[in-house]
């Protein structure tokens, strides 16, 4: 088995682009087979929060929005950032008053991920949260958001179909799915996710 420790070794990090979100890095290092590199990395301020939610007939809550980075229109569980000293549940519940108007009464912690280790630091927690109780929504001034609810089964059927594409949507989505299989829910939300026998 190879060591598991930090085999790079950073000689110097200059940062090349900075924002109030990210941090463009580039690093000179000796990589782990013992050559002189160039590494360029992006660091986040924040880390990522989301909410796979699910009202009392079983549907799961989507939002949808052009999103500028990937020069497309996609469809993903409310999710956004967070201060690193604001606890992920109280930022995955603003994410969900926020972008959908909606409170939950019953929360699970579903995953934490990592995105795009290759070149980011990046990660954070999604939950699962059902009970759901209907507000106003009050999205970011710059976002322009659509919202649908649609069944469970139909929200895997969108990831097989390649309708939603967000990696963290669909590992969140297979997650609660799997969680639910497996008997690692309770009953009552396990049934919403779950088609009847």
């Amino acid at each position: 088995m190879p060591e598991r420790g930090n085999p790079w070794t950073v000689l110097s990090a200059t940062v090349r682009y900075e924002n109030g979100w990210i941090r463009a890095v580039e690093n000179d290092v000796v990589a782990p087979q013992g050559t002189r590199a160039t590494y360029g990395t992006v660091q986040f301020k924040q880390l990522g929060v989301g909410v796979v939610a699910i009202d009392g007939a079983g549907r799961v809550l989507l939002v949808g929005q052009f999103r500028f980075g990937a020069g497309a229109y996609l469809w993903e569980i409310c999710k956004g950032g967070r201060a690193p000293d604001e606890p992920p549940l109280d930022a995955a519940a603003r994410e969900l008053r926020e972008e959908a108007g909606v409170t939950a009464r019953r929360w699970i912690d579903l995953m934490g991920f990592r995105a795009s280790p290759g070149l980011t630091d990046e990660h954070g927690t999604y939950f699962l949260a059902w009970d759901l109780e209907e507000g106003e929504a009050s999205p970011d001034p710059q976002e322009r958001l659509e919202r649908r609810r649609v069944p469970f089964a139909e929200a895997l059927a969108m990831v097989d179909r390649g309708a939603i594409t967000d990696l963290g949507t669909v590992a969140a989505l297979l997650k609660a799915w799997r969680m639910a299989e497996r008997g690692m829910l309770p009953d009552e939300v396990a049934a919403l996710i779950l088609p009847p026998p």
